[in-house]
């Protein structure tokens, strides 16, 4: 839409539209990349359970340490309760395509990055 007065500029709203179709490409960051706790690309990635949401490692940890009750801890997203004892296990570190995503976008902010190797064991 042109502004009271105003013409859009063609190239302009290209440009745009392709940042808008880059949120969609399924090798770009987008808001699964993004921790929901801490809002930022995080630096050391997981997935939590079943879903495909990323998350900051320690803002995991920290969160599970301030919520959860003796036995219990409640899923910041999807609410699922899994039990304490079992917690770590549930863990799974991010090493496959979304690592580097993540990592650029850090950089990008001038945020901490970690370098690693192939191996999902580093």
């Amino acid at each position: 839409l042109a502004a009271e007065g105003g013409d859009l500029d063609s190239d302009d709203e290209d440009e745009n539209e392709g940042d808008t179709n880059r949120l969609f490409d399924d090798h770009t960051l987008n808001f699964e990349h993004i921790c929901p706790i801490t809002h930022e690309a995080p630096l050391n990635p997981v997935l939590w359970g079943p879903t495909q949401q990323v998350f900051e490692r320690q803002a995991v940890l920290d969160y599970v340490s301030s919520t959860s009750n003796d036995d219990f801890v409640t899923h910041p997203v999807t609410r699922a309760i899994y039990l304490l004892q079992d917690f770590p296990n549930v863990l799974i570190p991010v090493n496959d395509y979304r690592r580097p995503l993540i990592m650029a976008e850090r950089q990008r902010l001038g945020l901490e990055i970690i370098i690693r190797n192939n191996s999902p064991f580093d």
